[in-house]
C-alpha cells in the first residue's frame, strides 16, 4: 500500500505540473482569441483527438491483457514491433478516408473548419495514435516516470511555443495549433529510445500477436470509442449546430472539469504499472480501499468547486467567459462517473471484460448523442448539459458502481479457494 501510494503521489505531481500548464494555455488562448477563436481550435483539437481515438483501436489497452496472458518471458520485442507496424498504417488508412470525406462534403461534416487547420490535426495524428500505445508499452515495463518526463516536457514546449506564436507574434489560431501539434510529437518521441532498446534495437513484427490484438480490439475499441464520444461529442454537436462562441465556452468548462480529474488519473496509471506483476483480485484487495480514498476527496473537490468557480473562471479567462460560470456549476456531478470509469479501468481490462465495457460504454455515448442532437439544436449548451449529466453522471457512475461490487466478490471467492 504504502508503494502505491509513492507513486501515485510521484505521478499526480508530473499530472497536477501539466494541468497547471494547460490552464496557462487556457488562459491565455481564450484571451486572446476569444470565445469564437478558441471554440475553432478546440473544435480542431476534438477532431484530431476524435480520429486518433477511432483509429488506435484501442490497441494500447488490448495490450495490457495481452501481457497478463502471456507465459513467455521475452513478449516485449515481437509486441513493440507489432504495435508500431500497427499505429503506421492506421494512420495511413484513416488519412487518406479524412481527406476523401472533406473533398466529397466540401469540409461539411466537419463544421467548415479551414483545410489548412484540418491538415494541422491530421499532421499530429500519429503521434496521437502511438502516445496511445507507448504510454501503457512503457507503464508494463515499470517506466511510468519516463512517460511522466515526457508530458511534462511536451506540455511546456507547447506552452511555450503557444506563447510566442500567439501573444507575442500574433498567429492566432494557426500559432496556438502549431504549439499543440509540437508539444503531442515530443510527448509522443520521449521514451521510444527506452522502447527501442528494451526491444533489443530490432523491430520483430508477428503476424500471431496483431491478430491477437485485433481480436481483442474488435471486443474493446466500442468502450473506448464510446467513452471519448461520451466526453467530445458535445463540442462536435455544438460546433455542427451552434455558434463557435457556445463552443468555446461549453469546451471551456468541460476542461476545467477535466483538470480536477487529475487525481483519478494519476491513480489509474499507478494500477496499470502495477497490474503486469499481480492479479486483478491481488490487486482490488488494494485498489478497493484507495478508490473510496480518492472518491472522498473529489466529493469534497466538488463542493469547492462549486463555491469558488465564478470568481475563479473570470480570473481566468475574463468576463467573456462570463457563461462557461453555470456549464461548469452543472457539470459537476460528471466528475463522479468520470473518476470511477478511470479508477475502474484496470479491472475492466485485468478481467478481459471487454464486451461488456463496451455494450455498457456505448449505450451510454448512442443516447448522449440521441439527446445532442435532439436539444442542442434547439436549446444549444443547455441541451448538451442535459446529455452529460444523464450518461456520464447517472448512467457511468451505476455502471461502474456495480462492477465494483461484482470485484469484491470475486476477490472474496478467491480468498476461499
Amino acid at each position: 500500500m504504502k508503494d502505491l501510494w509513492i507513486s501515485i503521489f510521484h505521478t499526480s505531481f508530473s499530472k497536477i505540473y501539466n494541468i497547471l500548464l494547460g490552464i496557462v494555455s487556457l488562459i491565455i488562448t481564450a484571451r486572446l482569441l476569444g470565445p469564437e477563436g478558441r471554440g475553432v481550435l478546440a473544435a480542431v483539437i476534438s477532431w484530431t483527438a476524435l480520429l486518433a481515438t477511432f483509429s488506435s483501436l484501442s490497441l494500447g489497452q488490448v495490450s495490457q491483457y495481452y501481457i497478463q496472458t502471456q507465459k513467455k518471458d521475452n513478449w516485449f520485442p515481437a509486441l513493440f514491433g507489432s504495435l508500431v507496424f500497427l499505429a503506421s498504417a492506421l494512420f495511413i488508412v484513416v488519412s487518406i478516408i479524412v481527406v476523401i470525406i472533406y473533398l466529397l462534403t466540401e469540409g461539411k461534416v466537419f463544421g467548415d473548419i479551414k483545410a489548412s487547420l484540418l491538415l494541422f490535426g491530421l499532421l499530429m495524428l500519429p503521434f496521437s495514435i502511438w502516445e496511445l500505445y507507448g504510454s501503457y508499452l512503457l507503464m508494463s515495463i515499470g517506466k511510468l516516470k519516463l512517460y511522466n518526463i515526457a508530458q511534462i516536457t511536451g506540455r511546456t514546449v507547447n506552452l511555450l511555443t503557444i506563447v510566442l506564436l500567439v501573444y507575442v507574434v500574433g498567429l492566432g489560431v494557426e500559432g496556438a495549433l502549431f504549439g499543440t501539434v509540437l508539444g503531442q510529437i515530443i510527448i509522443s518521441l520521449i521514451g521510444i529510445r527506452q522502447l527501442w532498446k528494451t526491444a533489443g534495437s530490432k523491430l520483430i513484427i508477428e503476424k500471431s500477436i496483431i491478430y491477437s490484438l485485433l481480436k481483442g480490439a474488435g471486443e474493446l475499441h466500442l468502450n473506448t470509442v464510446g467513452a471519448f464520444l461520451l466526453s467530445q461529442v458535445n463540442i462536435i454537436l455544438l460546433n455542427y449546430y451552434s455558434t463557435k462562441a457556445a463552443v468555446g465556452w461549453y469546451q471551456f468548462s468541460f476542461q476545467l472539469i477535466s483538470v480536477m480529474l487529475v487525481l483519478p488519473q494519476a491513480v489509474s496509471m499507478v494500477f496499470f504499472s502495477k497490474m503486469a506483476g499481480l492479479t486483478p483480485d491481488l490487486l482490488w484487495k488494494s485498489q478497493k480501499k484507495i478508490i473510496i480514498q480518492i472518491m472522498a476527496v473529489m466529493l469534497i473537490m466538488m463542493a469547492m468547486a462549486y463555491c469558488v468557480s465564478p470568481k475563479i473562471i473570470i480570473l481566468l479567462a475574463g468576463r467573456s467567459f462570463y457563461s462557461s460560470i453555470v456549464v461548469f456549476q452543472q457539470l459537476l456531478p460528471v466528475v463522479i462517473g468520470m473518476s470511477l470509469a478511470q479508477l475502474m479501468a484496470t479491472q475492466w481490462i485485468g478481467r478481459g471484460k471487454f464486451v461488456i465495457a463496451s455494450i455498457l460504454t456505448i449505450t451510454a455515448a448512442i443516447i448522449n448523442i440521441l439527446i445532442g442532437i435532439i436539444f442542442i439544436p434547439k436549446f444549444g449548451m443547455q441541451g448538451a448539459i442535459w446529455a452529460s449529466l444523464l450518461t456520464l453522471a447517472l448512467f457511468t457512475t451505476v455502471a461502474q458502481v456495480i462492477f465494483a461490487f461484482f470485484c469484491t466478490k470475486s476477490g472474496r471467492q478467491m480468498q476461499r479457494i
